[in-house]
């Protein structure tokens, strides 16, 4: 179901003020789970641990 979504997320309020977020919910990662979505954090060009929400409509 998460390929038929739409999948919004965005850095929280106490992330890094250059922090990005990826989604992906077709990745390998969750194909054991039909219904995930990988999310990925950074900040400076570098993977780094950022609070976010995530949103599926």
């Amino acid at each position: 179901m998460a390929s038929r979504s739409v999948v919004i997320a965005t850095p929280g309020t106490s992330a890094d003020w250059k922090a990005e977020i990826y989604t992906a919910p077709t990745h390998s990662l969750c194909a054991a789970q039909p219904d995930s979505v990988l999310v990925c954090t950074g900040a400076n060009g570098t993977a780094a641990d950022e609070p976010f929400a995530v949103i599926v409509s």
